[in-house]
């Protein structure tokens, strides 16, 4: 069982990272205004990736032997 929950731990923490690495890729230098992000969904996307990589290392943590 501890292996599943490790396993689900550490997919939440790479979704969080992939989360807020696509929401930094989002940006486009000022190239293509009109396809970027407003700066509310940036910090949100963030925000929703940052909580995961923090749940997923804290179970992962609360795991550890």
């Amino acid at each position: 069982m501890k292996t599943v929950l490790k396993f689900a731990f550490g997919l939440v923490t790479f979704a969080g990272v992939m989360l807020i690495l696509g929401t930094a890729g989002a940006d486009c230098d000022g190239k293509c205004l009109e396809n970027s992000l407003p700066i509310g969904q940036i910090l949100l996307q963030f925000g929703i990736g940052l909580a995961g990589v923090a749940a997923g290392a804290l179970g992962l943590t609360a795991l550890a032997d």
